[in-house]
C-alpha cells in the first residue's frame, strides 16, 4: 500500500521505445561505433531523458546497438 501511495509522487518513466530512441539519436550525434564510447553515451541520454530513463535499460540498449 505505501509503494502505491509513493508512486503517485514518482515521475513516470519513459518507456523503453522512448528510450531506444533517445540512446540511438545519441550514438548518431556522437558518432558511437564501438561499446567503448558508452562513457560518452550515457551522460548525454541521460541528459536528453532529464531523470526519466533507466540507465540500466539504456546501457542495455547501448551494448545490444554497438556490439554488432
Amino acid at each position: 500500500m505505501e509503494k502505491k501511495y509513493l508512486e503517485t509522487y514518482l515521475p513516470n518513466m519513459l518507456d523503453n521505445e522512448e528510450v531506444r530512441i533517445i540512446v540511438k539519436a545519441a550514438i548518431k550525434d556522437l558518432n558511437a561505433d564501438s561499446v567503448n564510447d558508452i562513457g560518452k553515451i550515457m551522460p548525454v541520454v541521460m541528459k536528453r531523458g532529464k531523470g526519466l530513463v533507466d540507465g540500466n535499460f539504456a546501457r542495455q540498449i547501448i551494448v545490444s546497438l554497438l556490439s554488432k
